[in-house]
């Protein structure tokens, strides 16, 4: 898993470019198919490993690290989107900037 990442990570600094970022934000039911359990997904979280973006949506702690601010926050966006049921639109403009 580590390897992939860091193949990822180098691709999209190399390209500066943030199409392969949600490869990066993965899901609970992925990561127990690569055989996690709910136990370590915790401790990972707990010790600094992983990241836990959203209910069920998480990131390798020091990929994120590596990431610009802006790239972060498509991490985030891409596990709401993700986890999202319905019609939800992301949008650049923040609700408490002035009119």
């Amino acid at each position: 898993m580590a390897f992939e990442q860091d193949v990822l990570l180098s691709r999209i600094r190399r390209a500066e470019s943030d199409a392969l970022l949600p490869d990066l934000v993965r899901s609970r039911e992925n990561l127990m198919l690569d055989g996690w359990t709910d136990r370590e997904m915790a401790r990972a979280v707990v010790e600094g490993v992983m990241l836990h973006l959203r209910r069920g949506w998480y990131i390798d702690a020091d990929t994120h690290a590596s990431l610009t601010a802006q790239q972060q926050h498509r991490a985030q966006i891409t596990a709401v989107a993700r986890d999202g049921h319905g019609g939800a639109a992301m949008s650049h403009t923040i609700s408490s900037a002035p009119a």
